[in-house]
């Protein structure tokens, strides 16, 4: 781990989820999980991460997994990495004025989603609290 790289501890006040998935990059070492919070914390600039590397990262890991990939881990991924790069490419592209509906309705519909990203991480959380729980 890199002495300038967040890192998974208990001074972010972020629980690890049960996933497995961990990403080794430049910036960053630690839970995809976490990485996700620090990005909707504003903690830590999505132009920042090597999206290409944990994607490559995710396709290792999965590998790695053999027969027992989980379906839902790998699909919530997809999802998740579809949201940081709309979310990296809004970034980087050039912000100049919302002349049409059209661009304002682009706009409009990033924004929801990294809103539901950020409400779909919040009912998995709760989800994993109460199945602690139950058990």
């Amino acid at each position: 781990m890199l002495a300038d790289a967040p890192a998974a501890d208990d001074s972010v006040g972020v629980q690890e989820e049960i996933t497995g998935f961990r990403v080794a990059l430049a910036n960053f070492t630690g839970p995809f999980d976490l990485l996700l919070q620090l990005i909707g914390s504003k903690k830590m600039d999505v132009t920042e991460v090597a999206l290409a590397a944990v994607t490559d990262e995710f396709i290792a890991y999965t590998r790695s997994l053999d027969a027992v990939a989980d379906l839902d881990e790998i699909t919530e991924f997809l999802v998740v990495a579809a949201t940081l790069l709309d979310l990296k490419t809004a970034r980087l592209l050039p912000r100049g004025d919302v002349d049409d509906e059209e661009d304002l309705a682009l706009l409009e519909a990033r924004d929801l989603l990294f809103a539901r990203l950020i409400q779909y991480r919040a009912f998995k959380q709760v989800a994993a609290v109460l199945e602690g729980r139950l058990v």
